[in-house]
């Protein structure tokens, strides 16, 4: 049954042999094809991580721009923003809480982190810094409506550990930003 593969006419080669390069092209494209398949899907994966990782540094650094705005609140600077103010009384200086502000604040954070959704991609050290600042303007905010102050303007921080540790919180704030919003070089691989 075979032997007319292997046994050809007188004087010509065998059929097999003229049938080695056709078998050796389909092998050799089919061989192609499959790398070149093979290279275009890891291709593929490699690109969808690259992207995945621009929209999240993208999201990162839009997060960051969102809490850099919401440090006006923490400044040192009395200006329309500014919680914490320094005030003299005569021969004394006090630290109070400006009412308004506090609670524009409050508001400001809520909308940062969860209507605009900042809160995801915050790094934890910048959004648990914020949340302490948040944290201590709403301790001083709640004393005082329990101490039925809760019309007053200003309310006066009695503690300064409280201002000690919320001029530590804006610096570390300014440094984490810092750090976070600057470009890394090795995260892009």
């Amino acid at each position: 049954m075979l032997d007319w593969l292997f046994d050809p006419v007188k004087n010509s080669k065998p059929y097999w042999l003229e049938l080695l390069p056709i078998v050796i092209t389909i092998a050799l494209a089919v061989t192609g094809y499959w790398m070149a398949f093979r290279n275009w899907k890891k291709q593929k994966r490699e690109e969808l991580r690259i992207l995945a990782n621009q929209h999240r540094e993208a999201a990162r650094i839009a997060a960051c721009k969102a809490v850099w705005a919401l440090l006006a609140y923490f400044s040192e600077k009395e200006h329309s923003r500014t919680v914490f103010v320094q005030r003299e009384d005569g021969q004394q200086t006090n630290w109070f809480l400006r009412c308004a502000q506090a609670q524009d604040y409050l508001k400001a954070v809520e909308e940062v982190f969860f209507t605009q959704g900042h809160g995801i991609f915050m790094p934890p050290a910048i959004r648990d810094g914020m949340y302490e600042f948040r944290s201590r303007v709403y301790r001083i905010l709640e004393h005082s409506r329990r101490q039925g102050n809760s019309d007053d303007e200003l309310i006066v921080v009695k503690n300064p550990e409280v201002i000690a540790k919320i001029q530590e919180l804006r610096e570390k704030l300014r440094q984490d930003l810092r750090a976070e919003s600057a470009y890394k070089f090795d995260d892009v691989s």
